[in-house]
């Protein structure tokens, strides 16, 4: 048998192979973009899971994550993403009130309107700190690879301290003497206690002749004789307000 060692041949033939290659390119390349719409109507909805430290905090009910933020009192908002994609393109914007609130994202304060890459799966701790009084609305854009978004929308009211209110309650105790009373102070309550605040100090004023500031939610006191006597009383919260003074009378027989 004798050997082909023709080279118009296999010019040809590397000619042949050459096309063959060009074609499959551009098949490649003019269905890329099918096949991109392809995935991308496949691709899972994100999805998420809202806690705060009250709990799980039901988003779908609400429609935005609503809440109240005390002035330099931290509040972190726990986040947990779902989606087929490892990672999500996070951004803050805001409508109103940018400069009442800094915002943190796993520690690192967040730059309005600037794309952070947030892990899917993982939790994202979002720490919200008061600045100022008023109201702050924006949202949370979420997005994947294939340009697919969601929005968490969120309202927030910053409110700086609240004041305490003072509760008395008197109630005859008569062991030591027959005229011995308990002042109880302790459902004093301070009004911002969800968010730090609690009471520190308790003012009592028997009559005009005692006076006593402590730290004390409730005290014995034997009055000197019968009688009717005024006892007023205040306290003070963690942030140095007073509540106002609640006056009862008391009918020593």
């Amino acid at each position: 048998m004798k050997r082909n060692n023709n080279p118009i041949l296999s010019a040809a033939s590397c000619v042949t192979l050459f096309i063959c290659i060009i074609c499959i390119l551009i098949i490649a390349v003019l269905s890329c973009d099918s096949s991109t719409d392809l995935f991308k109507n496949i691709n899972d909805q994100i999805a998420f899971e809202l806690r705060t430290d009250d709990g799980l905090y039901n988003y779908d009910l609400y429609d935005k994550y609503a809440d109240s933020v005390k002035i330099n009192q931290p509040r972190t908002v726990y986040l947990t993403l779902q989606d087929d994609m490892k990672e999500l393109s996070a951004a803050f914007e805001f409508d109103k009130g940018e400069n009442n609130v800094v915002l943190t994202l796993d520690g690192d304060t967040i730059i309005p309107n600037h794309n952070y890459l947030v892990t899917v799966g993982k939790r994202i701790n979002i720490n919200i700190i008061g600045k100022s009084p008023g109201e702050v609305t924006g949202q949370l854009k979420l997005v994947d690879y294939y340009n697919e978004s969601i929005s968490l929308l969120i309202s927030l009211y910053v409110f700086d301290n609240l004041y305490p209110t003072c509760k008395i309650d008197v109630k005859e105790v008569k062991e030591v003497s027959a005229y011995e009373y308990l002042i109880d102070l302790s459902s004093s309550f301070d009004a911002d206690e969800k968010y730090g605040g609690n009471i520190v100090t308790y003012e009592y004023k028997i009559g005009n002749y005692y006076f006593l500031t402590t730290e004390k939610d409730a005290i014995y006191h034997i009055f000197p004789t019968a009688g009717n006597y005024d006892v007023k009383c205040r306290v003070k919260d963690n942030d140095g307000a007073w509540s106002d003074v609640v006056t009862t009378k008391v009918i020593i027989e």
